[in-house]
C-alpha cells in the first residue's frame, strides 16, 4: 500500500490567529505569508532560486534543526517571535521538510505557550485534530514536557 503524500491540500490552519502548518514549502507557497518559519537544517529558502522574489517583504527565519537537536532553547525565544507576529496580524507559516515532528513540534510548543494550563498530550491532540500528519518523535515530546515545565516555572 502506498503512502499518501502529506498535505496534499497545501498548508493547514492550525491556529485561528494565522498560523499554518507545511512541509517544504515552494516559493509560491511561501509568498502567501508574512513571516516562514524554516526549522530544518536540509531544507534551503526556497526565494534562494525563486524569480522572481516575492512581491511582498516577508521575514524568513531559518533555526537550522537536526531531528536530534535539542530544541527547548530555541522554543521560548521562538514561541514569543511567533506570538509577536501573530499580534502584529501578520500570517505565519511553519514548516520543516515533511510537516511532521520538527515543526509540529514548534506548533505544539506555541499552544503551550498560549494556553500553559494544557498538557503536552492535550496541546498535541489539538494539533493532531487539524493535521493528522504530525507525529514528532519521542526524543522532541521529552522535550515539549522540559519546554512546558519551564513555562510554569
Amino acid at each position: 500500500e502506498e503512502k499518501p503524500e502529506s498535505y496534499p491540500n497545501g498548508p493547514i490552519c492550525i491556529y485561528e490567529s494565522g498560523v499554518d502548518l507545511f512541509l517544504e514549502p515552494t516559493a509560491e507557497v511561501a509568498g502567501q505569508y508574512d513571516v516562514v518559519l524554516n526549522v530544518a537544517s536540509e531544507v534551503k529558502n526556497p526565494f534562494d532560486a525563486a524569480q522572481p522574489e516575492p512581491t511582498q517583504k516577508l521575514e524568513y527565519i531559518h533555526i537550522p534543526w537536526e531531528h536530534n537537536t535539542d530544541i527547548v532553547p530555541d522554543l521560548y525565544r521562538l514561541v514569543r517571535v511567533i506570538d509577536a507576529r501573530v499580534q502584529a496580524r501578520k500570517r505565519v507559516l511553519i514548516h520543516c521538510q515533511c510537516g511532521v515532528s520538527r515543526s509540529a513540534s514548534l506548533i505544539v510548543a506555541y499552544g503551550l505557550y498560549k494556553n500553559p494550563h494544557l498538557s503536552v498530550q492535550e496541546a498535541y491532540d489539538a494539533v493532531k485534530k487539524r493535521s493528522k500528519w504530525i507525529g514528532p518523535n519521542m526524543n522532541l515530546i521529552m522535550q515539549l514536557q522540559e519546554f512546558r515545565s519551564g513555562l510554569l516555572k
